[in-house]
């Protein structure tokens, strides 16, 4: 039976400070399309009304940004959304409050990398893109109780930032660079311990894979990647629901208990209304 996917992005579909969105975030669709069963349709949106600059890695931008994840993830519910896919970026900002919000199932990308990972290895490792990425995933790992699942020295490593235009040129058609950066850095944590690597980009973990770099050379070590821990973890959350039932729970104590019906209209509300502000908040941001 088929199913619809929502993949909500937190960020504008262009970006002063952030190159290659349409070529990169293009082939990471691609890529989940490629993953997916034939009949799963994946549409990817994006937000006009995000702040001008993507600063995913930190706080404020992160918690203002998170309002409207939430709310366009609860209108494609109300769209016929099968499930929803919450934040382009692997630190995985918004699956937890989603899917306190939603009533389909909500997956992200940290966490759906990370509990793949603990299924075909026993000790895994996060390389990711940039220092300032360091700390989310680190946050993760701690939220989930997964520590002991991760090598204990340095489990998370950043590559230089400048491997953001390794990974666009990969999109272009160019991954030679991409791959060379990622394989020698993944290379030190298997001599670390890692059994398991996961790749700490959605768009450069799905562009590995589509150049065909599917483990750390000459080792046997997986990697794990992003979109496709989302994409099939999301079909089978949705098959599970159809055929048995199965749905977060609603306990009394339970931390994705469904918030009622009239405080959500509210809150729905109140954060448009916010957002109707949020012009003075770009043009800030836009100048600082």
């Amino acid at each position: 039976m088929a199913m619809k996917l929502l993949w909500q992005a937190e960020n504008r579909p262009t970006d002063p400070s952030f190159i290659g969105i349409p070529e990169t975030y293009g082939a990471m669709v691609e890529y989940a399309r490629q993953v997916a069963r034939p009949d799963t349709m994946i549409e990817l949106r994006y937000m006009e009304d995000a702040p001008t600059y993507f600063a995913n890695q930190m706080l404020y931008p992160r918690t203002l940004t998170k309002v409207q994840v939430i709310n366009r993830v609860v209108d494609a519910e109300a769209e016929g959304f099968d499930a929803a896919l919450a934040g382009v970026c692997i630190i995985d900002a918004y699956s937890q409050e989603c899917r306190q919000a939603a009533s389909i199932p909500v997956v992200g990308g940290a966490e759906s990398a990370m509990f793949l990972a603990q299924l075909v290895g026993k000790k895994f490792a996060w390389i990711t893109i940039a220092p300032s990425f360091i700390m989310p995933f680190e946050t993760h790992m701690r939220l989930h109780g997964w520590e002991q699942r991760a090598i204990s020295h340095r489990p998370v490593r950043a590559l230089d930032p400048s491997c953001w235009g390794a990974i666009v040129d990969a999109a272009n058609g160019n991954s030679a660079r991409w791959i060379e950066m990622f394989d020698e850095a993944a290379l030190q944590c298997v001599e670390d311990g890692a059994d398991t690597i996961i790749c700490g980009c959605n768009p450069g973990g799905a562009l590995l894979h589509l150049a065909g770099y599917h483990e750390v050379r000459g080792t046997g070590v997986p990697v794990i990647v992003g979109p496709a821990a989302m994409v099939k973890l999301a079909e089978m959350m949705v098959d599970l629901r159809r055929s048995i039932g199965l749905t977060k729970s609603e306990g009394e104590m339970g931390a994705y208990r469904s918030t009622p019906a009239p405080v959500l209209e509210e809150l729905q509300a109140m954060g448009r209304q916010m957002m109707r502000t949020a012009p003075n908040l770009k043009d800030v941001a836009g100048a600082s």
